[in-house]
């Protein structure tokens, strides 16, 4: 064995410095006075996972779909987000993780002094516009792939990653009547394959999608990445749908209630 390993790590202490620490007792959670992650001899822990128990049993095995915002990438909490994601992974729960780039694409536009055009929350994706696109998103996917490569802590439980053409195709928006501007390479979705999808979750992968969408014909077009997890979500009929948000909340404003 080599000398990172826990036994050597073990047999390094000197026998003087080793106790021996016995068992405690079982508390039941109703019984417990002190609040989860406070006390000694780890009842705080036990409480937690006590507590967790139901949730972790009820969510195994069902798809979670989570919008990523491309701008979430530059944020410091990006690293405990990809973490976060991959104990959902050991915990069983099927992920698939919609990234978006748009905060990515919008600098480097703007460094390469180009149009950054919008009409509402669409963006006009001209071929020069579809070129920094497709480098953005695979930067984010690069990203991505790399913190879930990293697994866990000290667990070695890296995360087996399925990013693929055929999970989804994409139509142009076109010239939408009511608006008539072409949009060139923007892209809707066209059809969520949800089988494909459904054979990678199964084999214990999480599914990556991007805004990069193709056309049974080859194209490509630039997707808006919320209305993709929209439909993967619908598609995959997902116990849940995550959008990752700096603190806005979501409303219905036909009822003025939060969704």
């Amino acid at each position: 064995a080599e000398a990172s390993e826990p036994a050597d790590d073990l047999f390094s202490i000197p026998p003087e410095c080793i106790e021996v620490v016995p068992p405690f007792d079982v508390v039941p959670l109703s019984a417990q006075q002190q609040p989860a992650g406070q006390g000694g001899n780890g009842h705080g822990f036990v409480s937690m996972f006590r507590g967790c128990a139901p949730y972790i049993a009820s969510h195994r095995g069902h798809i979670f779909v989570v919008h990523i915002p491309g701008y979430m990438l530059d944020r410091p909490v990006f690293p405990s987000l990809m973490e976060d994601l991959s104990v959902l992974w050991i915990l069983g729960v099927k992920l698939v993780l919609v990234c978006g780039c748009r905060e990515q694409v919008d600098t480097r536009l703007r460094q390469m002094a180009m149009p950054v055009q919008f009409v509402g929350e669409t963006r006009i994706t001209n071929e020069d516009t579809l070129r920094v696109v497709k480098e953005q998103g695979g930067y984010v996917r690069t990203e991505v792939e790399s913190y879930l490569a990293r697994g866990v802590g000290l667990t070695n439980s890296q995360v087996p990653v399925a990013s693929s053409n055929r999970f989804y195709t994409a139509n142009p928006v076109g010239i939408p009547r009511n608006w008539g501007i072409n949009f060139e390479k923007t892209g809707k979705v066209r059809k969520i394959d949800s089988r494909a999808i459904e054979q990678h979750l199964d084999q214990g992968e999480v599914v990556l999608l991007t805004s990069l969408g193709y056309s049974p014909s080859g194209d490509v077009f630039n997707t808006m990445s919320d209305q993709l997890a929209v439909s993967a979500a619908r598609e995959l009929r997902a116990s849940k749908i995550i959008f990752l948000t700096e603190g806005f909340q979501f409303r219905d404003g036909r009822e003025g209630e939060r969704q």
